[in-house]
């Protein structure tokens, strides 16, 4: 039984810090994406402007062979809808959800280990009263 006892108590010391490591890198994360997203948004919202007033004036035929390029003005316009469809997706990996849901593991495993050294310490002082104790009763 003292055994099995060790080995929760180690097993459990190793989850709450791999669960305070998870949780950490979660929140970090979160932050880094959105303040790509935030960085990518105003990069894009700067070169807007330059590919819709580029485009107005273009002539149809920008080719070398003078032949019409279909979906000239939709590339151009693709190419403004992709940023925004990153950010959205962005967006989505790191939802409001996702971090609650992290900053409540990382308080679970703070307290986690909070408790488990409370424990160990507890467990040194009874085995280091025991132990005196006994070098007592045998003087």
């Amino acid at each position: 039984m003292e055994r099995m006892s060790k080995i929760n108590y180690w097993l459990g010391i190793v989850i709450a810090a791999a669960l305070l490591l998870e949780s950490a890198f979660g929140i970090y994360s979160f932050i880094q994406s959105k303040q790509q997203a935030q960085s990518f948004q105003s990069n894009a919202s700067q070169n807007m402007p330059n590919f819709n007033g580029g485009n107005g004036s273009a002539s149809p035929s920008s080719g070398s062979n003078g032949a019409p390029q279909f979906g000239g003005g939709s590339g151009s316009q693709k190419s403004g809808q992709r940023p925004s469809g990153m950010s959205a997706r962005s967006g989505a990996q790191a939802s409001p959800v996702q971090l609650v849901i992290h900053i409540i593991s990382l308080i679970l495993a703070v307290a986690a280990l909070i408790m488990t050294a409370i424990i160990g310490r507890n467990n040194a002082r009874k085995r280091k009263e025991l132990m005196e104790q006994e070098k007592l009763t045998q003087e």
